[in-house]
């Protein structure tokens, strides 16, 4: 971080966040934590601090490209999906990669009193009202294309959406070309209303950065729908495998009593012919007796 920077960024965090310290190491570390304080001001008076959330994050030199992982951590949020709190306990302030491509020039000052600010007034509206008052999208690629649809006005399908994307990114369009949604419908009868009313909210130069980001959203997801495929079919073959071991216990079981009864079978025979050899003697003796 350059020193004028850190000077800057200091200064403001000592007049709007005081309570929140920056912190840099020896290996160039850099992280900010402590509370976070919601203020309301009203009438020319000082700030008044409403509530408060301890909160911490590292961030790195190539911010906003790369937006901060922030963690509460005072537990003041319940780690849940409806409070907005990814899998490993960040908080989920909206879809990162989205904000970094709109918003190339957020200031770490900007992301603290935006991104941030709206995040835990919407989680006290939510916690008193049950409704986020900013709207709500779900995490990682789904989050990531349910929001630019609603940006875009069009459904929520990633063809639609890259189909949008890849066209605001270019100068000219002709209603004559393929429409790229897949479809197989010329652009004119396709998807032209819907690339007109876009045209309105995302910038060719917004379009330009979000589209590699899709792709890359898209192969992630790719690969995280693989990894599922792969989980599944190893449960599959250890339940098959289950199976047949209890399979072929039963098989045991019902082999181990039909030998038992066999083998009954055969002790009993035997005594049968060894009473019956028995009583010949008896017969045999008492007729050389008598």
């Amino acid at each position: 971080m350059r020193a004028n920077y850190r000077h800057d960024l200091d200064r403001w965090l000592a007049i709007h966040q005081p309570r929140l310290n920056l912190l840099v190491d020896e290996a160039g570390l850099q992280q900010i934590s402590g509370f976070f304080d919601l203020t309301h001001t009203e009438g020319g008076n000082p700030p008044l601090v409403y509530e408060s959330f301890e909160i911490e994050f590292v961030f790195q030199e190539d911010f906003p490209a790369v937006l901060p992982t922030v963690f509460e951590t005072g537990d003041r949020i319940e780690r849940k999906s409806e409070n907005h709190i990814n899998g490993d306990g960040s908080i989920c302030y909206g879809v990162p990669t989205v904000i970094s491509a709109r918003r190339p020039d957020l200031t770490l000052e900007g992301f603290i009193s935006e991104i941030l600010h709206d995040y835990f007034l919407g989680y006290l509206h939510f916690t008193e009202f049950g409704v986020w008052p900013f709207g709500e999208v779900g995490h990682g690629y789904a989050g990531a294309i349910e929001y630019l649809a609603e940006l875009l006005g069009c459904e929520a399908k990633p063809n639609k959406v890259k189909a949008l994307l890849s066209l605001l990114s270019l100068k000219h369009r002709r209603d004559r070309w393929s429409c790229p949604c897949g479809s197989q419908k010329r652009l004119g009868d396709c998807c032209r209303k819907a690339l007109n009313r876009a045209s309105l909210k995302i910038t060719r130069s917004e379009a330009i950065r979000l589209c590699p980001l899709i792709v890359r959203h898209t192969e992630e997801a790719a690969d995280a729908a693989e990894y599922l495929a792969l989980v599944d079919q190893v449960n599959n073959l250890k339940a098959k495998r289950w199976r047949e071991k209890a399979a072929s216990l039963d098989a045991g079981r019902k082999k181990s009593t039909l030998t038992t009864s066999v083998r009954t079978r055969m002790f009993r025979s035997v005594s049968y012919r060894a009473v019956s050899l028995r009583t010949e003697d008896v017969e045999v003796s008492c007729h050389k007796v008598f």
